[in-house]
C-alpha cells in the first residue's frame, strides 16, 4: 500500500509497516514507506526509493552484493534503519552495493555515459542518503525527555529526516547496540537539503553501537558531510569521502568510537556553487558539559584539502569544539588553505570542559571510555592528543615554532580566526592551535612546500578551476595515495603501532595507505573515474608475529607483506619473574640477561620482512631456567640499540 501523506508516517505503528512496492518496469521496484518484516533486496533488481523508507519493527533488510539502490532524483528519498532493526549490506570488492540517483549509469560493467563518466562533474544533492539509528547513550542536555545526560531515556530526532515520531529518533542506554553491517558500499550524489541546518549526510549514524560492523564505505560528491556521527560507539574502517560540500567527518553528542583508514579528498561542487569545508569537525556534546563527551580514537587518515593556493583561510584541517576530545595518530594532512588545527578554548581556561583542556586530561577507562588508556610503552594517553602525524602545505600559521602557554599546553598567539567568529554560543571563546610542532615529543612533522615534495606518489589538480565566492579552486584530478618513492621508508615506519585490541590492523605507517596496496581501488567510484590510482586492490594484514612451542623447539613466524623491503630488528625475549628479562642474542644459543631498555646484542640473524614461515630459533633447553613467558618482538626502528615500544609488534607464549 502506498502512503503519500508524510506527516502520517510518525503515527504509523511499527508493527503495521510493510514493504509497499510495485513493478514500475522490468527489474525496477519502487519502494514506498517502510519495511517491517525481514526482507532481501537482490542484485537482479533495481530498488528505487520514492520517499523516506524506514526499516523498523526489528526487521532486517539484507542487500545482496552488486545491488543498485536509487533515490528518486530531486527528493528526500532516504533509507533509514530505525532503532532495533538492522541492515545487512553485503557488498564485496568485486560487487559493491551502489546507492545513487536515478540518472547515474556508471555502475557494474557500464563505465557511464555523459557527465556520469566525467571526473569532477560537480553534481550533488540529487537524493537523500543512508541513515542508521541506534540505542546508545548520547551526550545532550536538551534531548527528550530532557533529563541531563548520560541517561538511558534520552532520545533525539535525527538531523535531516523531519519528524516521524519514534521512527526517526535515536538514543538509549546500550553502547553495545547492533544496527547490522555494511561492507563495500558506494553512496553517491546525495544530501537533499530539507532546510538550513537540516541536511542529509552521505552516511548518518545516530546512537549507533559498537556491535555494528561498518567498513569499505565510499561517499562521493555529497552536498553535506561525508560521514556524521551523533553519539554512539560504532567502529569504522576503510572509508572514502570524495568532494563533499561540508566536512569529511563530523562528530556530535558524545561519539566515542574507533576508526582506521580514512581517505578524504576535498573539492568544489560546481553545479551547486558549494565546496568542502573542514577536514573534520568534532563536537563534544549538545551542551558544553553534556556527558559522555565525544572522544574518538583514530589511526591512519589521509586528508587532502581545497589547496593552499586558493587562499581560503577557513579551510581548516581539524576543528575541535564544545568540549570534545580527539585522539589522532599516524595521519597525513595535505594542502589546506587554513590552519592545521583550531581548538576551542577560553582565556585563562575560565570555562570548564573546553576542548583545549582535553589535551591535559588523562584518558581513564570507565563505562564510557573503553579504548587504550596506557600505551605498551607506559605512556599515559590523554583525552585529546595528536601524535606521529605529518602535515604538508597549509596556508595559515603552519610554522612549527608556535609559542606555547605552559598552563594549558595550547598555543598562544594563533591568530587564525580568518572568518571564524571569535565568540560562540558558549560565550568567551577563542581559537587556539595545539602545539603539535613545538613539542617534539609528540613526533608530528610539518613539511613546507617547496622544500618538500608531496608525501604521496601523485597529486595533480585539474587545469580547469571552479570559482565560488570570489576564489578559484582546482579539484583533484589524479591521486595516487601511496607513499612517494623516496619518502616511503620514512612514512612506513614513522607512526606508532596501534593497540592490539582486535579492531586495529597492526601497521605503523603514516596515512591511510602504505606499501603497494590500495584498499580503495576498484570498488569506489573515485577509482572507476580514474581520480584514484595506484597500487593493487587489497586490504592490509599488517605485521603479524607468531610464536609457539613445537616439540623441543621455540619457533617464530612473521607475516608482514605491508613492509616488504623495509628492514626490522627481530628479538626473542624470555621473562622469568615480572620485570626480569633474558634476551636471545643469536640462534640456538643460551639467552643472556637483559635490562629491559638497552639491547646489548644485535637481533638474531633471520631475514626481515616480508615474512618468515615457522622457523625454530632455539630449543627449550636454551631458555633461561624458570622462564614463564616468551616474546617474539619485531622492532621497526632497527639498528638504534633500543627497543622503542611505540614501534614494535610482538607475540607471546606463556
Amino acid at each position: 500500500m502506498k502512503r503519500r501523506n508524510m506527516a502520517m508516517m510518525g503515527l504509523v505503528a511499527a508493527g503495521a509497516l510493510a514493504l509497499g512496492a510495485y513493478q514500475a518496469e522490468a527489474a525496477t521496484i519502487e519502494v514506498y514507506n517502510g519495511i517491517g518484516t525481514d526482507t532481501t533486496w537482490t542484485s537482479n533488481n533495481v530498488y528505487r526509493l520514492m520517499e523516506p523508507v524506514f526499516v523498523t519493527n526489528g526487521a532486517t533488510l539484507t542487500i545482496q552484493a552488486g545491488t543498485v539502490v536509487r533515490g528518486k532524483t530531486g527528493s528526500n528519498a532516504t533509507l533509514f534503519i530505525a532503532r532495533g532493526s538492522k541492515i545487512r549490506a553485503m557488498g564485496t570488492r568485486t560487487n559493491p552495493i551502489v546507492f545513487t540517483c536515478d540518472e547515474d549509469d556508471n555502475i557494474g560493467a557500464n563505465p557511464g555515459t555523459g557527465v556520469w563518466a566525467q571526473k569532477n562533474n560537480g553534481i550533488g544533492k540529487r537524493w537523500g542518503g543512508v541513515v542508521l539509528l541506534g540505542r546508545t547513550y548520547i551526550a545532550t542536555d536538551i534531548g527528550e525527555p530532557g533529563t541531563p545526560s548520560p541517561h538511558p531515556s534520552l532520545e533525539v530526532q535525527i538531523e535531516g529526516a523531519g519528524d516521524y515520531g519514534s521512527l526517526s529518533k535515536y538514543g538509549g542506554g546500550n553502547d553495545d547496540d547492533d544496527s547490522g553491517e555494511m561492507h563495500f558500499c558506494s553512496i553517491r550524489y546525495g544530501a537533499y537539503v530539507l532546510g538550513s541546518g537540516n541536511e542529509i549526510n552521505g552516511l548518518t549514524m545516530g546512537g549507533v553501537g559498537r556491535g555494528t560492523q561498518i567498513d569499505h564505505i565510499e561517499v562521493f560528491q555529497n552536498a553535506d558531510d561525508d560521514f556524521e556521527v551523533f553519539g554512539g560507539t560504532v567502529n569504522l574502517k576503510y572509508l572514502v569521502g570524495w568532494c563533499s560540500a561540508d566536512d569529511g567527518f563530523d562528530t556530535d553528542e558524545g561519539y566515542r568510537g574507533k576508526q582506521q583508514f580514512f581517505l578524504r579528498v576535498q573539492g568544489p561542487l560546481s553545479t551547486l556553487s558549494e565546496m568542502s569545508d573542514k577536514g573534520t569537525e568534532q563536537d563534544g556534546g549538545m551542551g558544553m558539559l553534556s556527558q559522555p563527551s565525544s572522544c574518538p580514537t583514530v589511526f591512519n587518515w589521509t586528508q587532502i584539502g581545497m589547496g593552499r593556493d586558493a587562499g581560503n583561510k577557513k579551510n581548516t584541517g581539524v576543528m575541535l569544539r564544545e568540549g570534545t576530545g580527539f585522539r589522532m595518530y599516524n595521519s597525513l594532512w595535505m594542502d589546506f588553505g587554513g590552519a592545521p588545527a583550531l581548538i576551542q578554548g577560553s582565556p585563562n581556561n575560565s570555562i570548564s570542559g573546553e576542548s583545549a583542556d582535553k589535551f591535559t586530561q588523562n584518558y581513564v577507562n570507565n563505562q564510557w571510555y573503553t579504548h587504550e588508556s596506557v600505551w605498551l610503552s607506559g605512556r599515559q594517553s590523554k583525552m585529546a592528543e595528536f601524535m606521529y602525524n605529518v602535515f604538508w602545505k597549509f596556508g595559515t600559521n603552519a610554522i612549527p615554532a608556535i609559542p606555547v602557554d605552559p598552563a594549558n599546553t595550547i598555543a598562544i598567539g594563533w591568530g587564525a580566526n580568518n572568518g571564524h567568529p571569535s565568540g560562540s554560543n558558549a560565550g568567551d571563546w577563542e581559537w587556539y592551535g595545539y602545539p603539535a610542532f613545538s613539542d617534539t615529543s609528540l613526533n608530528n612533522f610539518y613539511l613546507e612546500d617547496p622544500g618538500f615534495l608531496s608525501p604521496v606518489a601523485e597529486l595533480t589538480r585539474s587545469a580547469v578551476g571552479v570559482t565560488i565566492g570570489g576564489r578559484t579552486y582546482y579539484p583533484v584530478d589524479t591521486l595516487n595515495p601511496l607513499p612517494r618513492p623516496g619518502y616511503d621508508g620514512a612514512m612506513m615506519v614513522h607512526g606508532r603501532v596501534p593497540p592490539n585490541d582486535g579492531f586495529y590492523t597492526p601497521v605503523n605507517f603514516v596515512g591511510a595507505f602504505g606499501g603497494t596496496k590500495n584498499w580503495a581501488a576498484g570498488w569506489t567510484l573515485a577509482s572507476r573515474l580514474g581520480l584514484l590510482t595506484g597500487g593493487t586492490a587489497a586490504d592490509y594484514t599488517g605485521v603479524e608475529p607468531g610464536l609457539r612451542l613445537n616439540g623441543s623447539n621455540v619457533e617464530v613466524k612473521l607475516d608482514g607483506c605491508v613492509y616488504q623491503g623495509i628492514p626490522a630488528d627481530l628479538y626473542v625475549i624470555f621473562e622469568t619473574t615480572p620485570g626480569n628479562y633474558w634476551l636471545l642474542p643469536s640462534l640456538f644459543v643460551n639467552a643472556v640477561p637483559w635490562n629491559g631498555a638497552q639491547v646489548t646484542a644485535p637481533s638474531f640473524p633471520l631475514p626481515g620482512t616480508p615474512g618468515i614461515s615457522w622457523t625454530p630459533v632455539c630449543t627449550v633447553a636454551n631458555a633461561p631456567v624458570g622462564a614463564t613467558r616468551a616474546y617474539f618482538v619485531v622492532d621497526m626502528k632497527p639498528g638504534n640499540g633500543i627497543l622503542d615500544l611505540t614501534h614494535v609488534y610482538f607475540a607471546t607464549i606463556p
